[in-house]
């Protein structure tokens, strides 16, 4: 049957395999649009921009949007967002083929399968998925210029956020001594700082509505519930490729150099340690870190994958159904987010209550 499945997998044409990756990725988990209120939060952050009504108000790329196509009707505004994500599937999709020509669909399920997609798919609508989009321009495309366009649409979507991401590319750095990490660091850094700091001068909005704050007076009673499902926050942060990561985490080579405890330390930090614990930290759970560490952890997966994949040789001297046994693993593993106050986040559930007006 594997065998079977992998025939064709490996045959079938471009378009209808990025078409499979698609389907399965939205049926494994449901299509779950942010709710109605976040979206009216956002429009009313829009009609008195820039004075401030909420949180929202200090993520003024959603707001500005909002202005700009004169807030539609809800299902427009997730319409609009539900396009734009199946667009930047297929870019994404078409750009792993040319960066890994011989074995671009064992990658393009890898990505499909993150926890960074899964998110996109349950949040759309959300300034998040600017931010995914964001990262994805600097860690799939090798260009200055990009560089400073995703650090300022990550910033502009939430300035806290892409500043975490910052540090963590900058402490992926120690580990990997790669130039072009302290480059994406360093400005995604600087660019957040200057972005919060430019924020709170200009919008000079009541101390109870900036991020830092309500965070500061919701981390006693964040961290009592999420230590009822610290398992699930943990699985949640990498999903399926916590598989991946550690049999790459753990060899003895890697494409940057030899591997140190030090190195590898700060890789792990980087990419995993700080996003789960501001998964811990933070209500909004697992949505944090998969956000936060997403940018750092394609940066250190894709040159790992090239080097490893590029010594076992090309996909059709693979005799085992590698592909057919990915969409199986990916299929099966738990679709877990956890949420705000450590509740699982039920897409399908959400959708039916949407659609039957519960």
């Amino acid at each position: 049957m594997l065998n079977n499945l992998e025939k064709r997998l490996r045959w079938i044409a471009d378009s209808t395999f990025i078409g499979l990756l698609l389907v399965i990725m939205i049926v494994r988990v449901g299509p779950s649009p942010i709710g109605k209120p976040w979206v009216g939060w956002v429009y009313d952050a829009a009609r008195v921009f820039p004075k401030t009504t909420s949180y929202l108000s200090y993520s003024p790329l959603p707001v500005l949007i909002a202005k700009t196509i004169g807030e539609p009707r809800t299902l427009v505004w997730w319409g609009l967002f539900g396009l734009i994500l199946i667009l930047w599937f297929v870019a994404v999709m078409r750009r792993l083929r040319d960066l890994f020509p011989d074995h671009y669909r064992i990658v393009q399920i890898i990505f499909a399968a993150s926890q960074v997609v899964m998110l996109e798919t349950t949040h759309i609508g959300h300034y998040d998925n600017i931010s995914v989009i964001a990262a994805s321009l600097v860690f799939l495309w090798d260009s200055t210029w990009l560089i400073y366009i995703g650090a300022l649409l990550a910033a502009g979507a939430n300035s806290y956020m892409s500043f975490a991401t910052g540090i963590c590319v900058l402490v992926l750095y120690l580990g990997t001594k790669e130039k072009r990490h302290l480059k994406i660091g360093a400005i995604w850094t600087i660019v957040s700082a200057a972005m919060l700091i430019g924020l709170h001068v200009w919008l000079n909005g009541p101390a109870s509505n900036t991020r830092e704050n309500i965070v500061l007076h919701q981390v006693g009673s964040v961290v009592k519930g999420a230590f009822g499902v610290w398992s699930f926050i943990f699985l949640a942060v990498l999903g399926p490729l916590w598989f991946l990561y550690v049999w790459l985490i753990a060899q003895p080579e890697w494409s940057f150099g030899p591997v140190t405890k030090f190195r590898k330390l700060c890789v792990i930090k980087g990419t995993v340690i700080i996003p789960m614990l501001m998964s811990f930290f933070i209500l909004d759970h697992t949505r944090i870190g998969v956000v936060v560490g997403g940018l750092p952890l394609f940066l250190y997966l894709l040159p790992e994958l090239k080097l490893h994949l590029k010594r076992i040789g090309s996909l059709k001297e693979f005799k085992f159904p590698v592909l057919s046994t990915m969409l199986i693993v990916w299929i099966i593993y738990p679709a877990i987010i956890v949420d705000n106050a450590g509740v699982f986040r039920l897409p399908y559930a959400k959708f039916i209550s949407l659609v039957s007006g519960g």
